[in-house]
C-alpha cells in the first residue's frame, strides 16, 4: 500500500503476518538496513557525573538488545542518549534554583521556570524518543512468534 512504511521481515513474522513469498522475504531483507553492533562509547563532552549517568543508561538499553536479541539501541543512539543526559542535568540545575530563589524578584523566578521548562521539555522529548518513559515503554512491542496455534486450545 502506499504510504505505508515497510516492517522488517522478522517483525512481521514474528507478529504471524508474513503473507510473503520466499522470494519476497529474501528480497526484502537484502533491502533491511542493518545497523552493525558495536561498542556504546559516551561522546567526549559528557564529564564526571554525566558519563556515569550515560553509561547506566546505556547499559540498561543494551541489556534490552540482548534479551531480545534485537537491535533497539546502537551507537546511532548515542547523541540522542546524551542529550537527555545534558537536559536532565539542565533542569535539575534550573529545578535546585528555582528552590533557592524562592525569596527572589518575581521576574527572576519566571526567568528561571522558562529555562527550567525547556530543559524538561527536551529531556522529556529525548526520554520519549529512547522508550525511557513509561508511556514510551507502553508503545514499545516485541512480538513474540506465533506456535502452531495448539496454545490457543487451552483459552477455551
Amino acid at each position: 500500500m502506499a504510504g505505508r512504511n515497510k516492517q522488517p521481515v522478522a517483525l512481521l513474522e514474528a507478529k504471524g503476518k508474513a503473507h510473503l513469498t520466499k522470494e519476497q522475504k529474501e528480497k526484502r531483507r537484502e533491502e533491511e538496513v542493518k545497523v552493525p553492533q558495536t561498542e556504546i562509547v559516551a561522546p567526549p563532552y559528557l564529564k564526571g557525573a554525566q558519563r556515569k549517568k550515560f553509561n547506566e543508561y546505556a547499559g540498561l538499553l543494551k541489556r534490552i538488545n540482548d534479551e531480545n536479541h534485537g537491535e533497539y539501541f546502537t551507537q546511532l543512539d548515542v547523541e540522542c542518549l546524551a542529550r537527555y543526559i545534558l537536559s536532565q542535568d539542565l533542569y535539575l540545575t534550573y529545578t535546585n534554583r528555582l528552590i533557592q530563589a524562592a525569596e527572589e524578584d518575581i521576574d527572576d523566578i519566571k526567568a528561571i521556570q522558562l529555562v527550567q521548562n525547556r530543559a524538561f521539555n527536551q529531556a522529556h522529548q529525548s526520554a520519549a524518543s529512547l522508550g525511557l518513559s513509561i508511556t514510551s515503554r507502553c508503545k514499545i512491542v516485541i512480538p513474540q512468534k506465533h506456535g502452531d496455534g495448539d496454545g490457543d486450545k487451552d483459552i477455551l
